[in-house]
């Protein structure tokens, strides 16, 4: 047995098996909650825990345990002691910040969590809205008992299904921190009794949240930022409703002193009709085109509102003009002239209806 652990810390050495403890003796977390309340940080853990049920089969479970420290070492430290078990990051899947958390302490989450070698960073990282982190982490939920399970599908279904939140890993969330003229952005998710749904997405202005994109917002960024993969729209027709699904988008952005052109190539089809519509006529076709250009073209020129009210450069156009003229401007994406441009193209059946706008 002991040549077999030797043997096996040789093989995966770089992944820290120098350091082996028992399975039985870790406490694996699977979940992490941060909040901030009376000037301390408040910390969860969502521990798993299988049960027996029977001689073969077992029940996923989890515990819950927190802590509390003037700082988030400390909290983490404590935390740690409630376990009675060596904490095991290794399969990390969720950390939930409140919204506080991500307003004034995110800094020092960050900066805990690149320090600290046990824990990876490939998890998700969501905000909990109008919630405390830990009241999320303590759902209960009878059809996925594991809350951080729970939020990683309905983020991985989210991005085919809806399309209006963000699914950055915390590493990647950090990277856009620290490059000059990126933005980072986080999944924020909502809790109704014991369900959670996503609810957007909360754009930032370095390592503080400025606000929250509604899930329309949301799905407008994601088609900016060519992440649409079920982007949809409905717009209203006789007494009824159409809706168009965006499957994909490709953008440009350039930046020069004093313009900021978005061209935008969109690929949809109809998802959903209840109008009286000709779809055999290609005239159709062409009359959608026009009516979901501009409805699309009109949600960009009020997200780009929305960004600037929100004081965040969430598309990075200052770093599409730093990349291009090697120059710093702190307030291009704000001061310059947006120009918007939209290329739409609907299949249906095999075929691809296109009209290009002259506007």
């Amino acid at each position: 047995m002991k040549k077999l652990i030797i043997l096996l810390c040789l093989i995966f050495l770089t992944s820290g098996c120098y350091d082996y403890v028992e399975l039985n003796n870790l406490s694996i977390i699977s979940g992490i909650s941060i909040d901030y309340i009376d000037d301390k940080f408040l910390v969860g853990y969502e521990i798993l825990n299988e049960q027996k049920q029977g001689s073969d089969a077992t029940t996923k479970g989890t515990i819950i345990v927190e802590g509390k420290g003037k700082n988030i070492a400390e909290a983490f430290l404590n935390t740690a002691k409630e376990t009675q078990k060596k904490p095991y990051y290794a399969h990390l899947k969720t950390l939930i910040i409140s919204e506080e958390v991500a307003t004034n302490k995110l800094e020092s989450i960050i900066d805990f969590f690149l320090r600290n070698t046990d824990i990876r960073s490939e998890f998700n990282t969501v905000i909990a809205k109008d919630t405390d982190a830990l009241d999320m982490l303590s759902s209960n939920n009878k059809n996925q008992p594991v809350i951080s399970d729970l939020i990683e599908s309905l983020l991985n279904s989210n991005k085919y299904y809806k399309n209006n939140t963000s699914t950055a890993p915390f590493e990647e969330i950090v990277t856009d921190i620290l490059i000059y003229g990126n933005e980072a952005e986080m999944a924020v998710i909502e809790k109704d009794g014991n369900t959670l749904s996503v609810s957007g997405i909360g754009i930032f202005n370095e390592y503080k949240l400025q606000g929250i994109l509604t899930p329309e917002e949301s799905i407008t960024y994601n088609v900016l930022t060519g992440n649409a993969l079920n982007a949809s729209y409905t717009t209203s027709c006789d007494s009824d409703s159409i809706t168009l699904g965006i499957y994909k988008s490709k953008p440009e952005i350039k930046v020069t002193n004093n313009n900021i052109d978005i061209n935008l190539k969109l690929f949809g089809s109809v998802i959903e009709s209840n109008c009286n519509y000709n779809f055999k006529d290609t005239k159709t076709y062409e009359k959608l085109n026009k009516e979901y250009s501009k409805i699309i073209k009109d949600k960009i020129y009020d997200f780009i509102n929305t960004t600037k009210m929100l004081n965040s450069d969430i598309l990075g156009i200052r770093r599409t003009y730093y990349i291009d003229s090697r120059k710093k401007d702190e307030n291009i994406w704000k001061n310059a002239k947006y120009n918007v441009n939209v290329d739409l193209k609907i299949n249906k059946k095999g075929l691809i209806f296109e009209v290009h706008n002259d506007n």
